[in-house]
């Protein structure tokens, strides 16, 4: 502007960027809190000799609660924030699903607003449809089933003590269990069927006593009073004590977080100059939420302490978080009692042993979450699984004097030991976290499947194959994966791939796992089908790896699990034990396999963490939820900001930049703030949301829209030509009997006003009856995948239909699953569906042949 205008008085740039501090203003802050810390450093003096200093370096942080008091008096984020159990039965949509949420006390809610008003744990309900009932229910944990807001209740009546005829609350109880046992029988409840009893004030001060009914109708009471206070579920006592103004009590929001840490280089070669960080994301925000980049915070970020020294601070945080604070609510317009306890910590597998207080994967014991030992294991896939794990104790110990396990483990050397220091535990000084009610480092650092399984086994066999395979051979495999042509993979390899080069990044292995039981299974067929016999049957060894993998990276790479979860988590661990053997198989074949450390694959730390999945899969969701992609992405932004700092003090410029980031949007989206002088909520005008409304383009171009974290799980669904897909019919009975159609689209055209899609139909082969099956498909015996043949890369082979060609209009059809269709090499004219693709294997496991468009079914 200055230069199109000599005579234009701009403001410097240093002015603009401190303008709340010269100019007093309204614009709100995000607070930044300095704390200094005393650090140990080694320095050499004047003659040279090193020497252990002190220093105090100041740590800038944005606190997780003034992100989140933000954050919920916000209009846009505030209703996404909380979220109930989800015990919908045997499925996994969200974090809300995990066995922690559901069980876990700082998740449970301890009140909800229903239509009929609020209602608390604790409170006595009755039916709508019989007010004046007998039967009482009193109100123990809320959830959601299927959508519908529900709770568990204790039946109940008022009743009168036969020893001394005082008014009792009678709350039932199972008949096995014993009169001194406080274990009562609890009830479901569809909220919207209740409301609460109107003397529910008197009925809450009456002592409570439990009850046994027997068959002959007599009623058995409790010989000792029940007190209220110690039922696990019961928060009155702990959050009614909080009253706002008036006489009604303050609602409470529990606001789950997740925690990411990780470190990024500071200069543009991504090399060297290592800042360490953490950022934070609501973790009750569904998947696709979580992983935009605005829904990202950056909490701290440090060149010279590390990730440890920042954690302290966090923690106490977020401790003063799980006993609950008063913050301004957006979405009930008043201040409520918001409680946020942390979910898990997102990380590589080198931080999360950090954070675990582990030694290492070169640790004698090198698994984080029980006591494995490479050293001591035979070549049996149940050496990953019948072992002892680590618990929460140890770590406790670990900061006693008496560092003792609760566990005798067997050594590599053969003795028996229960200190720690030889259990590979270590002092971090992550102890700190053992402060938080809601977190377990054994059990809460999820496993990270870029790092173990991407970075980790995918590479070690991707590396250790290319080693195997001679000159002509590499350069048969390169020209496969630079031609392979599919409009299924966001992206493609390239012609520039050069694969004897091994410089490989997380996103290419992502690609080259899914295709490469394609290509091995093709070169079998043809470019290698004249090898030795001894050659050829170890590459067909590699093939049955890479088979196998592929069907393991289809199952973990899904956001979403509608049905059968406890079969998905069964089929996983199936696969992680079935390529455990897999790659022992191969290293006994080919003496040469081995990855670029010391350790032979089937020996390495991230194989064996697989066999850990399972516990994840139950506790928390489909590993895709803790996957630290997204973050490590969100490092490029921090780079970015760092380099445009004048490097006196980054940690703190790029806080800034990233909270004023964090304000303008807060601003723009509506959200409310303390006045300074005044104290009063106040929120942008309605001319900045107007101009917000007219103008979509403005977030893109100023908001940093256009530069969202990439997807690289090629996830998204989109209508456009040569790509190939199963379709549902939406004209078909969907509920009861659905038509699906596996299809490419030939075109996409407009007639008389209306889009119309041309597809070209394909449909499996079905086994013959009493056909051999392949094993590993009994779960689903009347699936798609498992009723039709496959080829040697346990790839489904379809054929073209009869008739080819069919016409959709384009409102009356929904692509379901996008697949890679590829020629079959052993077929003329027949093709195959890329099982390795993310999400195929499980969707055409879930669809019965049945629904299957196919001309022996019309």
């Amino acid at each position: 502007m200055a230069r199109e205008d000599p005579n234009l008085k701009a403001p410097t740039m240093h002015w603009v960027m401190n303008y709340e501090s010269y100019q007093s203003n309204h614009i709100p802050q995000l607070e930044m809190t300095t704390i200094p810390k005393i650090v140990s450093i080694t320095r050499r003096n004047a003659a040279g000799v090193a020497e252990r200093l002190e220093e105090v370096i100041d740590l800038h942080i944005y606190k997780p609660s003034e992100v989140v008091k933000h954050l919920i008096a916000n209009p846009r984020l505030s209703k996404h924030l909380s979220a109930l159990p989800d015990r919908s039965p045997n499925a996994s949509t969200s974090l809300t699903q995990g066995e922690k949420w559901k069980t876990c006390p700082l998740f449970q809610h301890p009140m909800v607003s229903t239509s009929n008003g609020d209602l608390w744990v604790g409170d006595f309900v009755v039916p709508n449809s019989d007010p004046y009932s007998n039967i009482l229910y009193k109100l123990v944990s809320f959830y959601t089933n299927n959508g519908c807001v529900m709770a568990d209740a204790c039946i109940a009546f008022r009743a009168q003590l036969p020893s001394n005829h005082h008014d009792i609350i009678a709350l039932s109880k199972p008949m096995d269990v014993n009169q001194q046992q406080q274990q009562f029988q609890y009830v479901p409840l569809d909220l919207d069927g209740f409301h609460l009893h109107p003397q529910n004030n008197i009925l809450q001060t009456l002592d409570h006593y439990g009850y046994v009914a027997l068959t002959n109708g007599a009623i058995i009471y409790d010989n000792v009073r029940y007190d209220i206070i110690h039922h696990t579920s019961i928060f009155e006592a702990r959050y009614r004590c909080m009253p706002a103004s008036g006489q009604c009590y303050r609602k409470v929001r529990v606001v789950p977080i997740n925690l990411f840490s990780d470190d990024t280089s500071g200069n543009t070669t991504k090399k060297w100059n290592k800042f360490d960080s953490w950022s934070m994301v609501p973790a009750a925000l569904p998947l696709d939420e979580r992983n935009k980049r605005e829904n990202t915070f950056l909490l701290c970020v440090h060149k010279r302490l590390s990730a440890i020294n920042m954690l302290e601070e966090i923690v106490r945080d977020v401790r003063q978080l799980e006993d609950g604070m008063i913050m301004y609510d957006a979405v009930n317009n008043e201040e409520v009692l918001v409680i946020s306890p942390l979910n898990f910590i997102i990380g590589d597998n080198a931080r999360h042993s950090e954070l675990a207080c582990h030694k290492g994967a070169r640790a004698n014991f090198p698994c984080r979450k029980c006591f494995y030992s490479p050293k001591t294991a035979n070549p049996n896939v149940e050496q990953h699984s019948n072992l002892t794990y680590r618990t929460k104790e140890d770590i406790i110990a670990l900061t006693t004097d008496n560092a003792v396990s609760v566990h005798s483990i067997c050594l590599p050397n053969g003795q028996t030991s229960n200190s720690l220091d030889a259990l590979s535990f270590k002092k971090t000084g992550s102890e700190i976290l053992l402060d938080l009610r809601s977190f377990d480092q054994t059990m809460d650092l999820p496993i990270e499947i870029l790092h173990s399984l991407m970075l980790g086994v995918t590479k070690y066999l991707v590396y250790s194959m290319i080693k195997y395979l001679n000159a002509v051979e590499t350069s048969q495999l390169q020209t496969k994966l630079r031609t392979y042509n599919s409009k299924a993979f966001g992206r493609v390899m390239g012609s520039c791939l050069r694969v004897t080069s091994m410089s490989f990044v997380g996103r290419d292995f992502k690609i080259m796992s899914q295709q490469l039981p394609i290509i091995l299974n093709d070169l079998l067929f043809c470019e290698w089908s004249g090898l030795a016999i001894d050659r050829r049957r170890v590459l067909e060894g590699w093939l049955r790896c890479f088979t196998i993998h592929g069907e393991l990276i289809s199952l973990v790479y899904m956001g979403q699990i509608q049905h059968d979860y406890d079969q998905y988590i069964d089929l996983i661990d199936t696969k992680v034990k079935a390529l455990t053997v897999f790659v022992t198989e191969i290293e006994s074949m080919c003496a040469t396999v081995s990855n670029t450390g010391p350790r032979i694959i089937s020996e390495t730390s991230k194989l064996h963490i697989l066999h850990h999945l399972k516990d994840d899969l139950s506790r928390f969701a489909p590993a895709i939820h803790y996957e630290s992609e997204k973050g490590e992405q969100f490092n490029k932004f921090i780079r970015e900001h760092i380099q445009h700092t004048n490097r006196h003090n980054p940690s703190r410029d790029v806080l800034t930049l990233f909270g004023r980031q964090f304000m303008f949007r807060h601003i723009i989206d509506g959200g409310f703030w303390a006045d300074k002088k005044s104290e009063e909520r106040i929120s942008a005008g309605d001319g900045i949301l107007d101009y917000m409304d007219n103008h979509p383009e403005f977030g893109p171009i100023y908001l940093g829209g256009d530069r969202q974290f990439t997807d690289n799980n090629s996830s998204l669904k989109e209508f456009k030509k040569g790509l190939a897909a199963f379709f549902l019919d939406l004209e078909s009975d969907i509920d009861s009997n659905p038509l699906y159609i596996l299809a490419s689209i030939e075109d996409i055209v407009e007639e008389d006003g209306s889009k119309y899609v041309h597809l070209n139909v394909y449909e499996p082969i079905r086994y013959i009856p009493n056909q051999t099956r392949p094993l590993g498909v009994c779960q689903f015996p009347t699936s798609i995948y498992s009723s039709c043949i496959k080829d040697p890369a346990s790839n489904l082979i379809v054929t073209p239909s009869n008739p080819v060609n069919i016409s959709y209009p384009l409102e009356s059809i929904r692509m379901e699953e996008v697949v890679d269709l590829q020629p079959c090499c052993s077929r003329e004219r027949d093709y195959v569906i890329n099982a390795s693709k993310f999400g195929t294997l499980w969707y055409m496991l879930q669809r019965d042949i049945q629904n299957l468009y196919m001309t022996d079914l019309l």
